[in-house]
Formats: structure tokens, sequence, C-alpha cells
């Protein structure tokens, strides 16, 4: 009902286009991700060095839903919304791709094949990390948080901390 007075519909002729709320949120979702990952592919893009279009695109990322809370709070915190839902949409395959960048640019940073499980548990970390970042300083405003820019740096900087690179092999 909501979405139907903020564009001047009424709830029948929504549904005569989407079946569902899911099917609703599902497509804001999907548009509000493909503004996402286009802006985190373009901050990642012409960087010098794997590292910094890592820390480039993490930033892009974290930034773009600290710009877009009313985003974030439609994606991520979606009232009368269940588990199920929510997974049906998060384990599609197009969604799922979406993420490729992290994991493409975490296997560039460690030098490994992407297929390689420290990749994946690098990649998942980050991702968690930045949610948190997320999430803490969009949700918990009256907290003194140190800058989501020096938040984003630690968080990227854990990625080459993983255990099958040696001290020594760690990028500057």
């Amino acid at each position: 009902r909501r979405l139907g007075q903020e564009v001047k519909l009424s709830t029948m002729t929504l549904y005569r286009y989407f079946p569902s709320k899911l099917d609703i949120l599902a497509r804001l979702w999907a548009y509000i991700l493909t503004q996402t990952f286009d802006r985190v592919a373009e901050a990642a893009k012409d960087q010098e060095t794997q590292q910094d279009a890592l820390h480039m695109a993490a930033r892009a990322y974290v930034t773009f839903w600290l710009e877009n809370r009313d985003h974030y709070h439609l994606v991520f915190m979606a009232s009368g919304v269940s588990a199920e839902d929510v997974q049906s949409f998060v384990g599609d395959p197009e969604t799922i791709a979406r993420y490729d960048i992290f994991f493409d640019l975490v296997a560039g940073v460690l030098g490994l094949d992407r297929a390689n499980p420290s990749v994946k548990i690098a990649t998942d970390a980050l991702i968690c990390n930045l949610h948190g970042i997320m999430h803490s300083l969009i949700t918990m405003q009256g907290y003194p948080w140190t800058s989501s820019d020096q938040l984003i740096g630690d968080a990227v900087s854990r990625v080459w901390q993983n255990p099958e690179r040696a001290h020594s092999d760690r990028p500057a």
C-alpha cells in the first residue's frame, strides 16, 4: 500500500504487474543491487594495484549504503519478509554473481586461484565486515564510531592476513 501511494498507483494496479509483495521487493532489490555493484565496479576500475582496487571497491560498497540509507532499510531490514523469502532472492545465481567482483579482487590480492578455499574465507569475512560497518553506522548513529574509511581500511587489510600466505609475502 505504501509503495502504491509513493508511485501514485492503487494496490490492485501494482498487483496486476507483480503477483506478490515478494515479487515487488525482489525487483526493487535487484535494481538497488545493480546500482550498488555498478558503483563498486567503477570504483575498482583503473586502480594501480589489486590492493587499491579492493579497497576502492569496499569503500564504494559501504559508501553506497551509507548514502542511500532508505535503500539499506529496504534491502536489509524490510519488515514482513520471512527468512525463506529472503533466501529465495539471496540464493538466486544472479544475486550471488553480483558479489563476484569481491571474490576476484580478493583472489588477485592473495595471488591465489579463485577456487582456493582461502579466497572464499577471506571474501566472506570481508563482506561480513563491510556489512557490520554499514549496519552499525546506519542503525547505531548515537555511538561515536571510528570513521567509515578507517573501518573499511582495517577490514580490507585483514584480507592479506590470510593464513596461507607467509608474513613476508603480505602487501605493504
